[in-house]
């Protein structure tokens, strides 16, 4: 069943072009992963879908429902959350409270039971509470609840990011370089939990440049360049693909040509 549709999208800033024409709908299930050069538009468009760019021109629907009549933060209750490039962490607060405070994101609060501190306040904390311990239990952080997050290493924030996420209970969920930064082993780890969600129903759209990532655990692979789309299809398809060869991936996956080094052409 086709969940997202994206309809000659465009973008532009002044007289930069970043999104030319792009069309496509995604499944409402599996991982697709979004790959391109820096610069291509990746990130640009994943702030389109989630309403944090209005597109030039074009249409973004998710389940029918046309996403440039909302605001970012209303496309939590539609069932879309995402994660960002950089860490989007409250460092004061503990691993817990900064997971609770993503799933109050998707609530809508009313002054008058919070002053008479009504039972229904007590039990929707209790309520952000195990949602919080769930999504830190799925990544693996159950341990690290009550510590500073500020205290974490680089690749327990990274899940954190996840756990916040998941928090909202998404059925689409867009993941921005979930792995940058990682070392092998917090990557394989991190691969197997976006493969775990995936298989638990959760439709995934993944940006990544470690492409052993991408090709390990996608279903279906989109490639963009330049702000167009210029590939589309299963990991072993995209990979052989000549144009993709040439304008990203280079002879092989390991050679000289390592995507993760491209020269950087810069992105909104």
């Amino acid at each position: 069943m086709t969940a997202l549709k994206l309809n000659d999208i465009h973008l532009r800033f002044g007289g930069l072009q970043i999104l030319k024409g792009i069309t496509v709908e995604l499944d409402g299930h599996g991982i697709c992963s979004l790959i391109g050069p820096n610069g291509a538009g990746k990130t640009s468009l994943v702030n389109v879908i989630t309403a944090a760019y209005t597109p030039s021109s074009g249409r973004v629907e998710w389940q029918e429902q046309d996403l440039t009549q909302f605001a970012p933060h209303e496309l939590i209750r539609l069932g879309i959350a995402r994660t960002f490039q950089n860490l989007e962490i409250f460092w004061t607060m503990s691993v817990r409270e900064n997971v609770m405070a993503a799933a109050q994101s998707a609530h809508v609060p009313t002054l008058l039971p919070s002053l008479l501190k009504l039972p229904s306040v007590a039990r929707a904390e209790r309520q952000f509470m195990a949602r919080a311990n769930e999504a830190l239990e799925r990544v693996g952080l159950e341990a690290y609840a009550d510590r500073p997050s500020s205290e974490l290493p680089y690749g327990h924030l990274k899940l954190l990011e996840i756990a916040r996420a998941l928090a909202l209970s998404p059925l689409l969920l867009l993941l921005d370089e979930p792995a940058a930064g990682c070392n092998p082993n917090e990557t394989a780890n991190i691969a197997r939990i976006i493969r775990s969600l995936a298989d638990d129903g959760i439709a995934i759209l993944l940006i990544e440049h470690d492409m052993k990532l991408v090709m390990s655990i996608s279903d279906r692979v989109l490639v963009l360049d330049r702000g167009q789309i210029i590939a589309d299809g299963m990991p072993d398809q995209v990979r052989s693909n000549p144009d993709v060869i040439s304008a990203y991936l280079g002879p092989d996956l390991n050679g000289g040509n390592d995507p993760s080094t491209d020269k950087e052409r810069a992105e909104p």
